[in-house]
């Protein structure tokens, strides 16, 4: 999904995990990405990473928040700010993010044999 403001190229996914834990999950994406923030509660995770895109010179915020949704862990990934210039120019980076971390998690989900869905 585009949040569809002026000049703005935020893209949000979310796919919903059954059969894994917060922590599981947590462990799998850490082999994965690079975070340099992370927060935990009891029924939520934030993680967060920034990345510099050289086709567009600049950097990019990408954000995963897992919850503990019932039986199942629902994942919301983020990805933002990578524009450049006045028209605020991304090339696809936010789109690259998106599709490397949905990509992730839906082979993860595959390999282990846990179910899955994306809820929008």
């Amino acid at each position: 999904m585009q949040i569809n403001y002026f000049f703005q190229n935020m893209r949000t996914s979310t796919l919903t995990i059954q059969q894994t834990s917060l922590e599981e999950l947590h462990r799998h994406l850490q082999h994965q990405f690079d975070f340099h923030y992370e927060s935990q509660g009891q029924d939520m995770m934030v993680l967060i990473l920034e990345e510099f895109y050289f086709r567009t010179n600049s950097n990019q915020l990408n954000m995963i928040i897992l919850k503990r949704v019932g039986a199942a862990v629902e994942a919301d990934i983020i990805a933002g700010g990578g524009g450049t210039g006045f028209f605020s120019i991304s090339l696809g980076a936010e789109r690259r993010f998106l599709t490397k971390a949905k990509k992730y998690l839906i082979e993860l989900a595959h390999h282990k044999g846990w179910s899955w869905k994306e809820t929008n």
